[in-house]
């Protein structure tokens, strides 16, 4: 048992001796994708937060497009304005009567 024992020691200490190299090469792939701050679960997540953002952003654009083309209409069309008032706000003049359904 003995001797198997100092066969697998030297045979491992001779790898080492003579892959040099390729054990550096292997602790550095290790330590980029497991052990850094920036491993590649941390990028993958990082990916996927900035694609949904993106998605986000997009939605954004096109929510402010549409207000942006409501405030002009309502800038254009006096009648556009006492219509959402009343729809949206129960606005009224003074002499009229509201009844709200619902």
């Amino acid at each position: 048992m003995d001797e198997n024992n100092k066969i697998d020691k030297n045979g491992i200490l001779e790898f080492i001796k003579n892959n040099k190299i390729l054990l550096a090469i292997l602790f550095f792939v290790v330590f980029i994708l497991f052990i850094d701050d920036n491993n590649l679960f941390v990028r993958i997540t990082q990916k996927r937060e900035i694609r949904e953002l993106k998605t986000e952003i997009e939605a954004y654009k096109k929510q402010i497009e549409r207000d942006e083309k409501l405030i002009q209409e309502l800038d254009d069309d006096s009648l556009l304005k006492e219509h959402i008032a009343r729809e949206k706000y129960f606005m009224r003049q003074e002499d009229e009567d509201i009844f709200i359904y619902r």
